[in-house]
């Protein structure tokens, strides 16, 4: 019987050893799969605010880091834009992007494959001009004041209602963007007309090391022109070459037909007037339907090259028709860049917006 109860006890004391090492074993599996799930979401974040990091840009407007003003129209709007999540980007990286002075309409009209490389960017850089039409009819870089005044009469209504938000307000009423640069950029008195002003931004990037460069190239009409023909826009490039079939363009207009609820037109074209291993060009008409109210017309460009050396040189061109013309023009491009031809008693009909966005991209 001793034996027994002896034998008995052990099984028992070895039970017990098997249940706690089995509880111990659940607890270390939890504790790992609670640390993996923890160590992701870490890991996410840390990714995250890299690729965010890896983003340059150059704006000639106003921005939320280096020059922010609370009473700006252009900052007032980026920083509605900073307060909400509405694109398909990671937050960290659309809040950086609004940061520098991207709205979400302009990352969203970017192609899902554009979209996933900058939040997967290896290497990125943004290029943002704003130019309007003076009084001579010439079109010239805005100055800060101007650009102000063309936000604030664009988005000024809907910057105002966004106000009445609480999360926007908190955002609005904290001293979270970086300080006014004194004296950084000039801040001259608008001596411009009333027609054509417009937003341009270029950008360049890279996925991974030694792989191509995807551009992109978002012209937006912050006014309308007083003219509206066939326009030109295109991609420049120096010291890479154009992937052959990677250019498109995309036209958005979006407008109320007779006071009727804001719709959306937008049309793909995938054959460009014209393309060489230097550049692509389109040629599209300017939507001049003023029996509608237009709230937005944006054309945006994007294609793809690779890079022959370690720094690559990108030339937005948008050429603009000063009268209503309805005839494509003749687009060449040629070691000068971008140009069209027309006949002689159309010589005056075309300008090349001067200072459209340049960027010099070192490619990894």
């Amino acid at each position: 019987m001793k034996n027994y109860k002896e034998r008995t006890s052990k099984k028992l004391t070895n039970s017990r050893k098997r249940i706690i090492s089995s509880i111990f074993g659940l607890g270390m599996v939890a504790s790992m799969l609670c640390y993996s799930t923890a160590s992701a979401h870490e890991t996410t974040t840390i990714l995250a605010k890299k690729l965010a990091s890896n983003i340059q840009y150059t704006t000639s407007g106003r921005d939320l880091l280096s020059d922010y003003k609370k009473d700006s129209a252009l900052c007032q709007k980026l920083a509605q834009e900073y307060a909400e999540h509405r694109t398909s980007l990671s937050e960290e990286t659309e809040k950086k992007l609004n940061e520098m002075g991207v709205f979400d309409d302009e990352i969203n009209d970017l192609s899902q494959e554009q979209l996933k490389s900058i939040d997967g960017a290896y290497n990125c850089s943004v290029k943002i001009n704003y130019y309007e039409e003076d009084a001579k009819g010439k079109y010239k870089k805005m100055n800060l004041t101007e650009i102000d005044k063309a936000v604030e009469e664009k988005y000024g209504e809907e910057i105002e209602k966004n106000k009445e938000n609480s999360g926007i307000k908190n955002i609005l009423n904290k001293t979270i963007f970086g300080a006014v640069t004194a004296g950084a950029k000039t801040r001259a008195t608008t001596t411009t007309s009333k027609s054509g002003a417009m937003k341009q931004v270029l950008w360049c990037v890279q996925n991974y090391k030694g792989g191509n460069v995807r551009i992109s190239y978002l012209c937006t009409w912050l006014k309308r022109p007083k003219y509206k023909g066939v326009d030109v826009i295109g991609i420049y490039i120096d010291d890479a070459k154009v992937v052959p079939k990677s250019s498109s363009i995309k036209h958005i207009c979006e407008y109320t037909p007779h006071g009727a609820d804001y719709e959306t037109k937008s049309y793909t074209d995938n054959t460009p007037a014209q393309t060489t291993s230097n550049g692509v060009a389109f040629t599209f008409k300017v939507f001049s339907n003023e029996a509608a109210n237009i709230k937005d017309e944006r054309i945006l460009l994007q294609m793809s090259c690779e890079p022959k050396s370690k720094k690559i040189y990108a030339w937005g061109t948008y050429i603009h028709a000063k009268k209503n013309t309805t005839i494509a023009p003749g687009v060449s491009i040629s070691t000068g860049g971008i140009s069209v031809s027309v006949s002689a008693s159309q010589s005056d009909v075309y300008e090349q917006i001067t200072n459209n966005p340049y960027i010099a991209f070192s490619t990894k």
